[in-house]
């Protein structure tokens, strides 16, 4: 009894604290699921046009037609302005995350492949779940194909180690080793595609013959002194 004698009023206080922090984490995380419920919901009805510009782009390759070629670029441009307000108002939810890999891909159908990288670049905000991965792996194949390779091995190392991030693995090692290659650093790129070639998990196995492919190409330019 002395002790809370002593104390109560520091007692009082701690808990006092304990129950506003309580509240406000609470209220925030309510906030945080009502933002995300509505930019789900907005991004439903840009979804809908996005799977049937799809569905078009299927269509022309499929029975090339001038006029499904010409609805199809009139989709693109009306999604792209879609995407684009979409993201400006619904920003660092997971909904902005699937909504910048839509928009990647139509600018890259657009030719804008810069823009495509920058759109990717705002919406990677260091989030470690499924979303965020797809934006950085997607992240970081456009840069390696713009042969910014130091940039794009940064951030497969970041995530390369991430459960969420496990899927990926096979994947990831043979998207490194092919920057390797560019880099001449050959003896990476091997280690890299042996890895893959003798990972036995059922994960890999769909990339043991494209690792193998890629082992023999370099064996081939390493024979040849190139």
């Amino acid at each position: 009894m002395e002790f809370f004698e002593k104390n109560g009023r520091s007692i009082g206080i701690a808990f006092l604290v304990f129950i506003l922090v309580g509240s406000a984490m609470a209220l925030y995380s309510y906030s945080n699921q009502k933002k995300e419920q509505e930019a789900q919901e907005k991004l439903a009805t840009i979804e809908f046009g996005y799977s049937r510009y799809k569905q078009d782009v299927d269509s022309d390759k499929t029975k090339p037609d001038a006029k499904v070629a010409e609805s199809v670029a009139s989709q693109r441009s009306q999604l792209i302005s879609q995407l684009r307000q979409f993201l400006d108002s619904h920003q660092k939810t997971i909904a902005s995350r699937i909504a910048s890999l839509y928009l990647s891909e139509l600018l890259i159908a657009d030719n804008q492949r810069t823009e495509a990288v920058e759109v990717l670049k705002k919406s990677n905000v260091g989030a470690k779940d499924l979303t965020s991965i797809l934006v950085q792996k997607k992240l970081a194949a456009l840069l390696s194909d713009n042969d910014q390779c130091e940039e794009a091995l940064k951030i497969w190392n970041n995530i390369s180690d991430l459960k969420a991030a496990k899927f990926a693995s096979a994947e990831i090692k043979i998207m490194k080793s092919l920057c390797y290659q560019k880099m001449n650093d050959l003896a990476k790129a091997e280690q890299l595609l042996k890895e893959v070639k003798n990972d036995g998990s059922e994960a890999s196995a769909a990339y043991v013959q494209h690792a193998e492919r890629i082992l023999k190409l370099i064996q081939f330019k390493k024979a040849a002194g190139s």
